[in-house]
C-alpha cells in the first residue's frame, strides 16, 4: 500500500446563484485533482463508493498481458488517498479463457471488492493491504447485467435495463436480480416493465437503479414518466413514487408505441433525440437518506433537480426545479460561482450530508476568468494534454 495526499485545487464556500440553483442546497468544500491520472473520458475509469471511501482504477488500460493494476482509495474526510497494487496472474483471462476485455462491473462493500464481466464475477477481498481472489462465479441469469451493488457480505444485486436484446426469446431488457454467493446462486429475478427502453440508447450517463445508504431498499425508475419504483431486498414492490407537475413534458405514448414496436436500433437514435430534447425525461436518482431523494432530469434538453420527501408516509417535491445555469458569458467567475461553471454533475456518489462529484476536468484554475477566457483557455489546454481525474466534496444543505 502507498500512501499519498494530492493537490487540492480550491478550498472555497459557494453561496447560492438564486434560491433555484442548485447551489442552494450544496456548500463546496473541496476539489482535488489528480494531476497524474489523465484521462480523456470520465468512462476511463470505474468508480465505487463504500463509506467514506471512493474507490477507483484506471477501466481502459490494456491488461492483457499484465499480472496487476493500481486500485485507488480517496477517504472522503480525510482528503488522503491511498493506492493498492492489485496482483492476479492472467488479470483479464481469469475469467474466461477464451476472452480478453476489461471488467465492466466495479462495487465495493467493506473488505469485498467486485469486478465482472459479461456472466462472470472475481471477488477480492482484503487483508490488511492485500487483496486476494475470494470467489469466482458464473451467473445463471438470462441477462447480462450492467449495473451491480452489494447488499450484504452473502448477496449482490445485479440490474440490466439497455438496448434490444438479439435473443429472440427474451421478451424483456429489463431485469433485476439478488444473487446469493453462498450458496452461489440467483435468489429473486425480475422484470420490471419499461417503456421507451429504445431511450436507453441516448441516455446521459444516468443508471436507472440506485440502492439506499443502509442497503435496504432499490430504486428503478422509468424514462418518460416521473414514477420511481421502490422494492426491498427480497425484490418485492415496497411502494412507488409518481408525480405529474406541471414543468413536466411527456412524451406522447402514440410516439413511445411506436419507437418501442421497431427493433432497428440505428433508426432509433435518430428518432429518439429529437423526442429528448423536445420533451421531459428523468436520468437520475440519488437517495440523499431513507426519506430524502434527489432527481435529475432534462426538461427539454437543460438539466434540473429536484428534491423529493417523504412526510407523513407521502412522498411530495419540497424543492423543484433546481437549475444549473452557468452566469453570462462576460461575466467573472468568483469563487461562489465554480460550482456552476461545471454546468452538470459527471458522476455522483451521496454519503451522509456529502456529495461527492467525480470528474474529468482540466487542470485549470476558473476564479478570475470570465466564461469566454475559461473557454478559451481550455481549448488550448487540450490541444497538448488530456483532462485529469478529479473528485469534488460538497456538503449538503436541506430541508
Amino acid at each position: 500500500m502507498k500512501t499519498f495526499y494530492v493537490f487540492i485545487l480550491f478550498q472555497i464556500i459557494i453561496s447560492a446563484y438564486s434560491q433555484n440553483h442548485l447551489c442552494s442546497i450544496l456548500e463546496h468544500d473541496t476539489t482535488i485533482i489528480f494531476n497524474h491520472l489523465q484521462t480523456d473520458y470520465l468512462d476511463d475509469y470505474r468508480v465505487a463508493l463504500d463509506n467514506e471511501r471512493i474507490w477507483f482504477y484506471k477501466y481502459n488500460a490494456s491488461y492483457m498481458h499484465a499480472n496487476e493494476f493500481t486500485l485507488y482509495c480517496f477517504y472522503i474526510n480525510e482528503t488522503k488517498v491511498d493506492s493498492f497494487i492489485i496482483k492476479i496472474p492472467r488479470l483479464n483471462s481469469s475469467l474466461r479463457k477464451d476472452y480478453y476485455d476489461n471488467y465492466n462491473l466495479f462495487t465495493v462493500y467493506n473488505d469485498f471488492i467486485l469486478l465482472g464481466y459479461d456472466r462472470y464475477l472475481l471477488i477480492l477481498k482484503r487483508n490488511n493491504n492485500t487483496f486476494k481472489i475470494y470467489k469466482k462465479l458464473k451467473l445463471n441469469i438470462q441477462l447480462l447485467p450492467e449495473f451491480a451493488s452489494f447488499i450484504s457480505e452473502n448477496s449482490i444485486f445485479l440490474a440490466r435495463n439497455e438496448n434490444f436484446s438479439i435473443n429472440p426469446k427474451i421478451k424483456s431488457n429489463t431485469q433485476i436480480t439478488v444473487y446469493n454467493l453462498y450458496p452461489a446462486k440467483k435468489g429473486y429475478s425480475i422484470q420490471p416493465f419499461f417503456p421507451f427502453i429504445a431511450s436507453t440508447h441516448c441516455r446521459y450517463g444516468g443508471d436507472f437503479f440506485s440502492v439506499n445508504s443502509d442497503r435496504t431498499c432499490i430504486s428503478f425508475h422509468q424514462r418518460t414518466n416521473y414514477h420511481i419504483d421502490l422494492f426491498d431486498t427480497s425484490l418485492l414492490l415496497r411502494e412507488s413514487i409518481h408525480f405529474t407537475p406541471d414543468y413536466w413534458h411527456q412524451v406522447p405514448e402514440d410516439q413511445i408505441r411506436l419507437i418501442d414496436s421497431s427493433q432497428q436500433a440505428y433508426i432509433l437514435i435518430s428518432c429518439v433525440m429529437p423526442l429528448l430534447k423536445k420533451h421531459s425525461f428523468l436520468d437520475h436518482v440519488y437517495w440523499l437518506d431513507s426519506n430524502t431523494i434527489l432527481t435529475k432530469y432534462f426538461n427539454q434538453n437543460i438539466c434540473y433537480y429536484d428534491v423529493i420527501e417523504k412526510q407523513n408516509n407521502e412522498w411530495k417535491i419540497s424543492k423543484s426545479q433546481l437549475n444549473v445555469n452557468t452566469p453570462n458569458t462576460n461575466e467573472v467567475i468568483t469563487k461562489k460561482q465554480y460550482w456552476i461553471v461545471k454546468q452538470h454533475l459527471d458522476k455522483v456518489f451521496i454519503y451522509k450530508n456529502k456529495m461527492i462529484c467525480v470528474s474529468s476536468i482540466p487542470a485549470i484554475n476558473p476564479i478570475g476568468k470570465t466564461i469566454d477566457a475559461y473557454t478559451a483557455d481550455k481549448t488550448t489546454y487540450f490541444k497538448n494534454q488530456s483532462a485529469c481525474f478529479s473528485i469534488a466534496v460538497f456538503t449538503l444543505k436541506y430541508p
